[in-house]
């Protein structure tokens, strides 16, 4: 059975067909017949002519090479932003608000910073982003947080932007190299660990247990047993400590072993003074004053600022009826600017020289002429001494990352479903997430750099990027703008980055 022909004929030919005929030829609408066979009226003729839109009575502006106006970009840029770059922007804060806070989603920040680039492939802020992302990802991706880098660095040269990307790129660089080898990876590890290490100091009883273990694992590191003789001079163990820092002066390069020898010297000092003084204390409570003397001598020598163990030698010599040791004892003291001590002094060589012809005349010297030594947290100059552990080159392998780059181009964003709403999120997985970038962004990757990002979004700036399009006139622009969020506020620089909360 046929289907019949719902539309009208004019000699065998259907009329739909008819009105593509007329439509293409050059003759005017007033030249076609008005009637057709049996009395046919045409009339769709004219109608369908004026469908065909006007010129534009403006050129539109061409883009040059770099990001494409086509795709994702002039699907959210008609109606709701003005330029691809305004786009790019709210994506960027969205992955920022998406990267940190109490709820940071990792993913779903690479997500965003992923539609920034779709939008732009020539924002240099997003690949930055991206960058510090790969190097605090768990476990990190140097590979890919390098390649973020350079290629931030390629399509972005803004003068705040820039040596921050220096700066890491040198990081980054640094730590792939080391991450490449099993030894650069053992000599990382005892770095970070070291880095751990310092910050406990302050729990010495703790963290020397953590620096011995350290010193087992890298024998060859110099580091590891100063950090032992710091920890076990805080613990009064100068023995220990002596003995940890005479190992740390063997291995430490030759610009740091004159600190080390020093720091030795006076933890074996102390080490003499506090093992004397005990023996001292023993000795005179056993009421053996000869030699109570002997060791508070022996103390006083190691440790000159304590002045009080010489003035116990001296009444120990007494004691013990060694006169003549203990004028010399006192002799010393009487000579020292301190005015207790050396009147002390005196008065006693007074006395004594009723008995003692060198008594006598040390008793008529006049005031004391030498300095009295200051006494010091001995375990306190020990690591004044030996100065931070931590080298340019150990900091370098063991920074932080960056904080996240932001961006305060002023603009007012509508509702954006793409970013309300996202379809969809990076999802971790084990291939490279500079592939991902690549595969995202495909042929419309910017080659060459140009002279940086758009910052203000004028159309007729000369920039790196492409210049984008303005809206279709056409275009349905919402009536209810909603004013940005807290990282969208405008500000007076327009492209500063600030830090942003660490995501992990």
């Amino acid at each position: 059975m046929r289907t019949p022909n719902r539309f009208p004929s004019f000699g065998g030919m259907p009329f739909v067909a008819l009105s593509a005929v007329v439509l293409s030829t050059t003759m005017s609408a007033q030249t076609l017949p008005k009637d057709g066979p049996g009395g046919l009226v045409l009339p769709q003729t004219r109608r369908i002519a004026t469908i065909t839109p006007p010129a534009p009575t403006q050129p539109v502006q061409q883009a040059a090479p770099g990001p494409s106006n086509s795709g994702t970009c002039l699907g959210v840029v008609k109606g709701i932003y003005k330029t691809c770059r305004e786009a790019a922007v709210a994506a960027l804060r969205a992955g920022n608000d998406a990267a940190t806070g109490s709820r940071a989603n990792r993913d779903r920040a690479i997500g965003f910073y992923l539609l920034s680039i779709d939008r732009d492939p020539a924002y240099g802020r997003a690949l930055f982003n991206l960058g510090v992302m790969a190097a605090k990802a768990r476990p990190e991706r140097w590979s890919d947080a390098l390649k973020f880098y350079q290629e931030a660095a390629r399509l972005d040269s803004s003068t705040d932007l820039a040596p921050i990307l220096k700066k890491e790129t040198t990081r980054v660089e640094a730590i792939s190299q080391m991450e490449s080898t099993p030894e650069g990876q053992h000599s990382r590890k005892f770095d970070l660990d070291l880095i751990d290490l310092i910050a406990r100091f302050k729990d010495p009883a703790v963290a020397v247990e953590t620096a011995k273990a350290m010193m087992k694992s890298a024998p060859e590191r110099w580091e590891g047993p100063a950090a032992a003789g710091i920890l076990q001079a805080a613990l009064a163990r100068y023995d220990e400590s002596a003995a940890s820092l005479e190992t740390a002066s063997r291995l430490a390069p030759a610009e740091m072993r004159g600190k080390m020898t020093s720091a030795t010297l006076l933890a074996k000092n102390e080490a003499q003074f506090v093992k004397a003084l005990q023996q001292a204390d023993t000795a005179f409570e056993s009421k053996n004053y000869a030699d109570a003397g002997r060791l508070y001598a022996d103390a006083w020598q190691a440790s000159p600022g304590r002045v009080n163990t010489g003035m116990q030698a001296a009444v120990s010599f007494l004691l013990a009826d060694r006169v003549s040791l203990a004028v010399q004892l006192l002799t010393r003291l009487r000579q020292l600017k301190s005015p207790e001590l050396s009147q002390k002094a005196a008065a006693m060589l007074k006395e004594l020289g009723v008995i003692s012809p060198e008594a006598k005349a040390a008793a008529a010297d006049g005031d004391g002429s030498s300095d009295v030594e200051q006494v010091f947290d001995v375990a306190e100059r020990i690591r004044t001494i030996i100065g931070d552990l931590r080298t340019p080159e150990i900091e370098l392998v063991t920074g932080l990352a960056p904080a996240l780059a932001i961006d305060n181009l002023e603009f007012v964003q509508l509702t954006d479903d793409e970013i309300n709403h996202p379809k969809e999120e990076y999802v971790t997985t084990t291939e490279s997430l500079f592939d991902v970038y690549l595969k995202r962004v495909g042929n419309r990757r910017v080659e060459t750099a140009g002279s940086g990002p758009a910052a203000s979004g004028d159309l007729n700036a000369p920039t790196g990027a492409a210049p984008d399009s303005p809206p279709p006139a056409d275009a349905a622009m919402p009536t209810r703008p909603q004013p940005l969020g807290p990282r969208g506020v405008p500000g007076t620089a327009p492209n500063s980055p600030a830090p942003a909360q660490d995501p992990h």
